[in-house]
């Protein structure tokens, strides 16, 4: 087989899958022709349709035609999906494929620019299998990565620069948040593209998946006993545990709603979140955290389409990622050209032209 014939073939089984149609789906939207059994053909790599074929394609996967000839591939290894019990085989292969073409992209980017951030362990040799050994844990990474105490104020942004990749994948599922592995042997989060509407939600999103990669938890240890541990880290490490109890003030029966918002504000996490550590570090009784959920359950506020109160004041507070600002530099500085920039970001050039003049006005 030869290497465009591989290339297409591959690249026609990604972008089918990612829009989440079968050979037969995909048949009648092309108008039968060609065939579902054609459409096979074509992704075992056995022959290569013709130009009018390809065209129709490009169209109806709604993918550009550079994007079935890129050879650039990735894969994925130790892939930890959450919630993956309510995601459907297809959504979580549409979901997928949709992030590897995205990172092929990246760092196809990073090899261009000679621009690759190396990941360095912060636990090489080190094993975590108690809840108990959390707090030190995560208090220990904000040592290592020089945070002190404070909030972090872009978690995205900082993630990135520690040598781990982040991809917001357009996706509207309410069953999926996100997931942790390694592309090509580094390691990389994805999230929701919904949660971009929710920060605070999408900081303990991206918080719990780092969990996934910096602990050193043995690859033998069953599933719900690593999400034990991951759970509380992400609470740990994006509340520090004896600013938290100062912020908090001490063990309490009850807060109030606005000191729930000052505190939500101030550390950029939920307000079921806050409860939740506060619970842990014994802050408040399990009765009051569970009254609390209660309320919380009542009011919708752990709906997705309603939220908590104060959500609207995260807008834009977490960066569009450091992939973005290399091919907005790119171009800039004439390393690439604008329809490259808007290939390498997939999106159509007239939409990349946009963000290009409003993000150098």
């Amino acid at each position: 087989m030869s290497d465009v014939l591989q290339t297409f073939s591959r690249r026609l089984g990604q972008a089918r899958k990612i829009a989440r149609l079968s050979f037969r789906e995909l048949s009648e939207a092309l108008g039968g022709v060609p065939s579902h059994t054609m459409l096979s053909r074509y992704e075992k790599g056995e022959t290569m349709p013709d130009g009018a074929v390809l065209a129709r394609l490009v169209e109806v996967l709604k993918q550009p035609a550079d994007f079935f000839f890129r050879s650039y591939e990735v894969e994925f290894s130790g892939l930890s999906f959450r919630r993956k019990a309510s995601l459907g085989v297809g959504r979580r292969q549409a979901i997928e494929e949709k992030a590897r073409d995205f990172f092929s992209r990246y760092l196809e980017l990073e090899e261009l620019l000679n621009a690759r951030i190396p990941y360095a362990p912060p636990f090489a040799g080190e094993e975590i299998t108690r809840e108990e050994d959390v707090e030190r844990f995560a208090l220990e990474l904000r040592c290592k990565w020089n945070l002190g105490t404070d909030p972090i104020p872009n978690l995205q942004q900082f993630i990135e620069l520690k040598g781990i990749k982040v991809h917001e994948v357009e996706t509207d599922d309410p069953a999926f948040d996100g997931f942790s592995c390694d592309a090509n042997g580094e390691p990389i989060i994805v999230v929701a593209s919904w949660l971009g509407r929710n920060v605070p939600r999408k900081r303990m999103t991206l918080a719990h998946e780092l969990g996934h990669i910096v602990l050193p938890i043995p690859e033998s240890l069953p599933e719900a006993d690593q999400e034990k541990l991951v759970k509380p880290f992400a609470s740990a490490f994006l509340m520090p545990e004896e600013h938290f109890k100062t912020m908090f003030g001490g063990r309490r029966s009850g807060i109030s709603l606005g000191e729930l918002l000052e505190l939500k504000t101030y550390f950029g996490v939920s307000m079921m979140a806050i409860m939740y550590r506060a619970c842990r570090l014994d802050l408040i009784s399990q009765a009051v955290y569970e009254r609390f959920f209660m309320q919380a359950g009542i009011r919708g506020w752990r709906k997705r389409e309603v939220g908590e109160p104060g959500d609207e004041m995260f807008e834009d507070t977490e960066s569009h990622g450091r992939m973005r600002q290399m091919v907005l530099q790119c171009v800039a500085e004439g390393v690439v050209s604008s329809s490259r920039g808007a290939a390498l970001l997939g999106l159509p050039l007239e939409q990349f032209r946009q963000i290009f003049k409003e993000s150098f006005a």
